[in-house]
């Protein structure tokens, strides 16, 4: 029993991964703020890495809300070998690697199946181009294989970034609660003050 309320009392960054108590409000390891983490956006971060402002875009294991699981699930189960689920999330490099070895490759490997009907020189080229398609090909459903297993295991990573006008609102509201809470206090203050001159 102590075991498993000791596994509750536990948490994991979803940045670094760090092991931390569930009552953690920062990360000591990557400094990440827990409490921004319902600010996050994935619109925001893929405008951030196209500007080429990877500083202000996190890795998270928790979704942000503005990735549609309807879309995405279907295009990583679908098109995953392909890289439509990396493109989507913002993931480039990973995305037009699978995209391009699979519109080159498959292509190649067609053609060298035709090529075996040919000589022995042009066989020893094609057994050259077999083997190169084969392993970018094997590449690329390597990856798709082991993002199905971490988004199983809730551990695939999404690029997300801080959508900052929620943070000025927030703190907008934050501001206005407490001048409230003072003018309160303040009529509270001066009705005891006019109740003890009355008496």
């Amino acid at each position: 029993m102590a075991i498993r309320q000791k596994r509750k009392e536990t948490k994991k960054c979803p940045r670094c991964g760090e092991k931390l108590i569930s009552t953690a409000n920062i990360c000591p390891n990557c400094k990440l703020k827990f409490e921004r983490l319902e600010n996050l956006s994935n619109t925001i971060a893929k405008k951030e890495l196209k500007l080429g402002n990877t500083q202000n875009v996190i890795m998270t294991t928790d979704r942000p809300k503005d990735i549609n699981l309807k879309v995405f699930l279907p295009l990583m189960i679908t098109l995953g070998w392909c890289g439509a689920h990396n493109l989507y999330v913002g993931k480039k490099k990973l995305g037009l690697f699978a995209l391009i070895s699979a519109c080159v490759n498959l292509p190649v490997m067609l053609v060298s199946e035709l090529l075996i009907l040919y000589g022995q020189y042009v066989y020893f080229i094609n057994n050259i181009l077999y083997s190169i398609t084969t392993f970018f090909m094997a590449m690329v459903f390597l990856i798709w294989g082991y993002d199905l297993i971490m988004f199983i295991l809730k551990r695939f990573k999404y690029p997300a970034s801080i959508d900052k006008s929620k943070i000025v609102m927030d703190t907008n509201i934050a501001y206005a609660r407490k001048e409230l809470i003072k003018d309160i206090e303040d009529l509270r203050a001066e009705k005891k003050a006019k109740t003890k001159d009355v008496k």
